[in-house]
């Protein structure tokens, strides 16, 4: 099977990773969904490019919108609308949520998620590869 590659071009880089930091302007390449390398310039790759010029890129920086804290209700408004969601959830059942119903679903939802691994989704527990490039 052939590596599927795409290069971020020419963005602001926020790095997750100490030893990149941030690059005013940068190149991210993933090569099957992870993270190769993130560099000032890349130069001629062979992969889809996509030009992120005046763009903030942040590799490493993944599924940040989880609303860990409604772990326990996730799966009740999987198919509402943003009203229904406001109504139905932040205005009825939160205010009605106590701190120990919010540390478990802060618990439940950090736990791996065999849906997110189906989808290649990857917490950030691997070890830095020795090159210093960035992962996912």
């Amino acid at each position: 099977m052939a590596t599927q590659r795409t290069l971020v071009r020419g963005g602001h880089i926020l790095s997750m990773d100490p030893d990149i930091g941030v690059l005013a302007q940068g190149d991210v390449l993933v090569e099957d969904g992870l993270i190769a390398a993130v560099a000032p310039s890349l130069g001629e790759v062979d992969a889809e490019v996509i030009d992120a010029s005046g763009h903030i890129v942040a590799p490493g920086l993944i599924d940040t919108h989880r609303h860990t804290w409604q772990t326990q209700m996730r799966a009740l408004c999987t198919d509402w609308t943003l009203t229904d969601y406001l109504f139905g959830i932040r205005f009825s059942v939160s205010p009605a949520y106590t701190p120990a119903d919010v540390h478990l679903g802060n618990l439940l939802g950090a736990a791996p998620s065999p849906v997110a691994a189906r989808r290649g989704v990857r917490r950030d527990d691997r070890p830095r590869p020795a090159h210093g490039a960035a992962t996912s």
